[in-house]
């Protein structure tokens, strides 16, 4: 593999300033003229396409350039020593290990950044390959373009290799397996968070990884028989676009993955999702209404797609942003909290209406980007609709905020607190119940926003509370790769979510890429 390379280099050098020729092998044989090809070899068309960018995944980073006229192959093909790669278009061919990593001891072997040299010359001719290697090629044209000669009797090593969940390997295949084992009423979920997608301030990159974890949540819920929901935890997008469709349209295509998730999925809104950060803080009243993404069109662009059919919402308001869901099998609903349930009203063409958005004590308009927490509407319904699941039923609740944000979370903690201890519940603005004959408890409380990673016992609710960091590798990273939080593409911090197993006795926290590992005991 070290010969590899520095044949790869020369021959480059050598095509740059000559045009097309041929390479010999490093024992000094000749390109072999004629060889029998297997019956239906693959080829790099059989690999998938991706246009217009080559990017390559090495231990501690991606390295890319862009380039309209380029097209990569996707996943890598596994072909035998002594196969022959030629093209008559400028092309260039990358040897990676098995685990989808560029591979790194040729590299370091030439002395040199050898990756981006590659990367932007290329050239016609041909290359034959001395080890059996697992192989991308970037080619000037189309990928139909470049010729594979294999060697005799070959048919049974020639093979495409499915690289998309490689990098992420190990911890995948350690939470599903350590899932096949959870307890038999164990609740298991995916929680990821604070994805903040966004085409305008991503890379290419960048935005790939985002998606790639999104379509790795939704393979691993489809594949683990023991998960049963899949939760997002709010800030889909940035929130900050001059056209609310563009927030819709963006929010929409992150979350597409999960269409073909076949299981609930719970969708929570954060403060950036109601597109409120497209403007500053006190020109909110008109220019904001119109841009603001409204509970309305939250539900019908958003739940209605993807959100689990047979979520319940306030019986006073079917647009809610709050609801809840019943797991049957596990004796669990799911409560799923709004955390910026700012009050609104509709103009008749749909639009939030600038006068019904009250103001708070600074002028500013109560969106998201300025109103953080619940409202006296849904703690009346958590109190009088949410918490009546039959007896022996218990729940999770879900919400983009903790329990104690800015508006009205003291009053969350206190009536989930009166539930815990099964005593009365009384407020002036909310109204009351006596919870003496609840059954059921609260068996976590999971929630974003925050971007890090964090566990805490509450003691009002009698269970733990989960903070999951930002899948966003833009919003929580640390340059040094010597610490145990650093975030680099293609490093086991890339991906961010939590897999969760709980019971009534303690929560099992399973941290997929950056997050920790956690049992949590419950405390008596």
């Amino acid at each position: 593999m070290k010969r590899l390379f520095v044949l790869l280099l020369v021959m480059t050098l050598i095509l740059v300033s000559c045009g097309r020729t041929e390479t010999s092998t490093s024992t000094g044989a000749t390109q072999p003229s004629q060889s029998v090809q297997p019956e239906t070899p693959p080829t790099f068309e059989d690999c998938g396409e991706e246009a217009g960018m080559i990017y390559h995944k090495t231990i501690a980073a991606y390295s890319y350039f862009e380039n309209e006229d380029v097209v990569s192959s996707k996943n890598l093909l596994f072909v035998p020593g002594g196969t022959v790669v030629s093209s008559e278009k400028g092309f260039a061919v990358y040897p990676y290990t098995e685990k989808n990593v560029l591979d790194q001891e040729a590299l370091d072997a030439t002395g040199q950044n050898v990756i981006n040299k590659y990367m932007v010359v290329m050239a016609a001719g041909s290359v034959t390959l001395e080890n059996d290697t697992y192989l991308r090629v970037a080619v000037e044209g189309k990928l139909s373009d470049v010729v594979l000669t294999y060697p005799e009797g070959t048919e049974t090593q020639v093979r495409v290799v499915d690289t998309e969940y490689e990098a992420y390997g190990k911890d995948y295949d350690r939470i599903t397996a350590a899932l096949k084992s959870s307890p038999k009423q164990a609740v298991n979920y995916i929680f990821i968070t604070d994805i903040h997608y966004d085409k305008k301030d991503l890379t290419s990159v960048q935005i790939k990884s985002l998606k790639q974890q999104m379509t790795l949540v939704t393979k691993m819920a489809n594949e683990s028989d023991a998960i049963d929901f899949v939760a997002i935890g709010g800030d889909i997008t940035s929130g900050h676009y001059s056209k609310k469709s563009d927030a819709v349209k963006l929010t929409r295509e992150i979350l597409d993955p999960l269409k073909e998730c076949k299981k609930p999925v719970m969708v929570l809104m954060g403060n950036h999702d109601d597109n409120s950060y497209s403007a500053g803080k006190t020109v909110y009243i008109e220019a904001t209404a119109n841009g603001l993404v409204s509970k309305a069109e939250w539900n019908t662009a958003v739940l209605d797609e993807y959100a689990a059919e047979g979520i319940v919402h306030d019986s006073t308001d079917i647009d809610s942003a709050y609801y809840y869901y019943d797991l049957p099998a596990k004796k669990t609903r799911l409560v799923c909290l709004d955390a910026l349930d700012y009050y609104q009203e509709l103009d008749e063409d749909g639009t939030v209406s600038a006068s019904s958005l009250e103001l708070d004590v600074d002028g500013n308009s109560k969106v998201g980007r300025t109103y953080w927490g619940y409202s006296v509407r849904q703690l009346r319904w958590l109190m009088d609709e949410a918490l009546t699941a039959d007896e022996g039923w218990n729940y999770v609740f879900l919400s983009h905020m903790n329990v104690t944000t800015e508006n009205y979370g003291d009053e969350l903690q206190t009536l989930l607190s009166a539930f815990r201890n099964r005593t009365a519940y009384n407020d002036a603005e909310v109204g009351t119940r006596d919870f003496a004959a609840a059954t059921g408890q609260i068996l976590v409380y999971h929630f974003g926003h925050n971007h890090g990673n964090r566990t805490e016992w509450s003691e009002p609710l009698g269970a733990w509370k989960i903070l999951t960091g930002t899948a966003n590798i833009t919003q929580l990273s640390n340059n040094s790769p010597s610490s145990e939080n650093y975030r680099g593409f293609g490093t086991d911090g890339e991906c961010c979510f939590d897999v969760v197993s709980v019971t009534t006795q303690e929560v099992q926290k399973y941290g997929f890429g950056l997050p920790k590992d956690e049992t949590l005991t419950n405390v008596p």
